[in-house]
């Protein structure tokens, strides 16, 4: 997608700081008009940036699991999630001590009642998340990683594809695999027709081997990964709802050990085939 003054394009960037006892709040407003040419009011696309204080210039997109709204604001002068979220806030420290920055992308402001397949399959999505990338490129960054958790694990897929060489890289942890879904009926649906063999970015599949979620077998992500890229988390706590981020769906007991996997993916293109406790 070409950036063009009439078009988006007006990209801006809001940085929120605060201090509390002395330091900067840590997360910032990145947003950007995207263009909807049938819209009667300007629409957005924002994201929640947790910039690493020895940045390298590499950041982690990161899309959150159902329904993947975040609802971003900063009207009152922090970033926050009016939808909560807990496992990725909890990794923030290992990607950050990395000098990896990430950025938590929320929803569309016209998708924020539903934001599924028909949209996170389109050519839309790309662009619109290709505007914010414009944004992060004009603050410094330059090499764009991206992960999906879960019903993320949708935008994930099809972003690997439509954005190209805009990605380094791409993350599907405990992705959907467009199983039937039992609650609800559209969920994931899009990924019966998405082709493996059309990827080029590089791809590697995180997965808890006994994730219980009807919606995300371990098996699919063992079946598609490429080249041995499957890091398999062992262990960890199972007691949450088991399509929740509170058991092993979520990595619950295994999420440090989940992130410095990643880092060394994003950093050096390892791949560590198995996360274990550290008394494992």
């Amino acid at each position: 997608m070409t950036l063009k003054p009439a078009h988006l394009i007006c990209a801006t960037l809001l940085l929120i700081m605060g201090i509390a006892n002395a330091q900067p709040v840590r997360k910032a407003l990145v947003e950007a008009q995207i263009s909807r040419p049938d819209s009667a009011k300007p629409v957005y696309i924002r994201g929640a940036l947790d910039r690493a204080p020895e940045s390298n210039a590499k950041v982690l997109l990161f899309y959150r699991g159902y329904p993947g709204i975040a609802r971003i604001d900063g009207s009152d002068g922090q970033v926050k999630f009016l939808n909560a979220q807990e496992h990725f806030e909890e990794m923030l420290p290992v990607f950050l001590n990395a000098g990896i920055s990430t950025v938590t992308l929320d929803c569309p402001s016209d998708q924020q009642s539903a934001c599924r397949d028909p949209y996170r399959s389109s050519q839309q999505h790309a662009d619109d998340v290709k505007a914010l990338i414009h944004v992060l490129r004009q603050m410094g960054f330059n090499e764009f990683h991206l992960m999906g958790h879960s019903y993320g694990g949708v935008s994930s897929h099809w972003l690997s594809v439509r954005l190209g060489d805009d990605l380094k890289s791409v993350i599907h942890s405990a992705t959907q695999s467009g199983s039937p879904p039992l609650f609800n009926s559209d969920l994931a649906t899009s990924m019966k027709d998405f082709q493996h063999a059309a990827v080029k970015t590089p791809a590697l599949y995180l997965h808890h081997k006994d994730d219980l979620c009807h919606l995300t077998p371990y098996s699919y992500a063992k079946a598609h990964a490429q080249g041995n890229r499957l890091v398999t988390v062992l262990g960890g706590d199972r007691s949450g709802p088991t399509c929740g981020a509170g058991s092993y769906h979520g990595y619950v007991g295994r999420r440090a050990q989940v992130a410095e996997a990643l880092v060394k993916w994003i950093k050096d293109g390892e791949v560590l085939p198995i996360v274990k406790g550290p008394l494992d």
